[in-house]
């Protein structure tokens, strides 16, 4: 999963979706950019000439960016902390040299997190992203990392969306759904992220546009 965070509002997507592209709706309407009025490089963290740092969040000159934090690693983040590859060059690189990527349970994540300078920094950083947020929309994340779920548990105050399949299916304690453990999404969701949740049920969530004002997307 990635993780954009834009200011005033924290979004989270899938990761096969390309944020700075245009992105052609199924209903053939006008293409969007999920990105829309963004301009430049993302800011992670990075830069070309410097590689990582933590003065590289640092808001200048009355700027009032937003941040893109790649909570859970990325296969382009290479040596201690090293810097980030590009696309291309990602096929002759060893991987044994990708120390900045988790792929595990979520139970393991948090341990995982704390041996990666680069990972650390981006949760210490999402606190604050999350506390300047009005509100979060989480597309595509079936509730399954508790490190997270307590972050957003925490913004009692903040309105959080939950974008997810018309049929997903949830039980409160087993990861299998067995007949008569099935609970409703809004029990769910409020059982994991705590108070102000609202959930979008929907038969395709990539008809789902309305990333400004999520209460105006009727899902059908």
């Amino acid at each position: 999963m990635l993780e954009l965070l834009l200011r005033g509002r924290v979004c989270f997507y899938i990761n096969w979706i390309r944020f700075n592209e245009e992105y052609q709706p199924c209903d053939d309407s006008q293409p969007i950019r999920l990105c829309d009025k963004f301009n430049g490089s993302l800011v992670d963290g990075y830069t070309a000439g410097k590689g990582f740092a933590k003065s590289n969040f640092q808001r200048k000159y009355s700027n009032n960016f937003g941040y893109y934090l790649h909570l859970h690693g990325s296969p382009l983040f290479v040596g201690d902390p090293g810097k980030k590859l590009k696309r291309h060059e990602l096929a002759v690189h060893e991987p044994n040299d990708a120390k900045h990527i988790i792929l595990s349970d979520g139970a393991m994540k948090p341990y995982l997190i704390q041996r990666s300078k680069i990972l650390k920094l981006y949760w210490d950083q999402l606190s604050g992203c999350i506390e300047e947020a009005q509100e979060v929309i989480l597309f595509g994340y079936g509730g399954g990392d508790d490190h997270l779920n307590e972050r957003l548990a925490d913004a009692k105050a903040t309105k959080k969306w939950v974008i997810e399949w018309s049929r997903t299916k949830h039980a409160l304690h087993d990861s299998e759904i067995i007949e008569g453990a099935e609970v409703s999404a809004e029990q769910f969701w409020t059982k994991k992220l705590g108070q102000n949740v609202q959930v979008k049920r929907l038969d395709n969530i990539l008809d789902f546009t309305e990333w400004y004002n999520p209460d105006d997307h009727i899902p059908f």
